[in-house]
């Protein structure tokens, strides 16, 4: 994927209701904030699933211009037959540039 491609929700399968929906992104977008100023902290720009069914992954712009092209992404991930996710990590990844 390149640095300026959208990134687009996969497949979630099951999870979806729970990792991929508007709280997920609050949930995950809080979490990011807690790491770094709402300054630096940019738009949604996507949510994949990870290898494993009970987690997916949702990246956030990075607008500090120190880090131009690099993204928040912030792993969520649900105990199976819950219905509430909960963060994993979140990391500050560079672009592909």
């Amino acid at each position: 994927m390149g640095e300026d491609d959208p990134v687009t929700s996969l497949d979630l399968g099951n999870a979806a209701a729970v990792l991929g929906n508007a709280a997920a992104v609050d949930l995950a977008r809080a979490a990011a904030l807690e790491v770094a100023p709402a300054a630096q902290v940019g738009e949604h720009v996507g949510v994949v699933a990870d290898a494993d069914p009970d987690s997916a992954t949702h990246r956030f712009a990075c607008t500090n211009t120190a880090y131009a092209g690099w993204h928040w992404s912030v792993t969520v991930v649900r105990v199976p037959g819950t219905e509430t996710a909960t963060v994993s990590e979140v990391v500050l990844l560079p672009g592909d540039g």
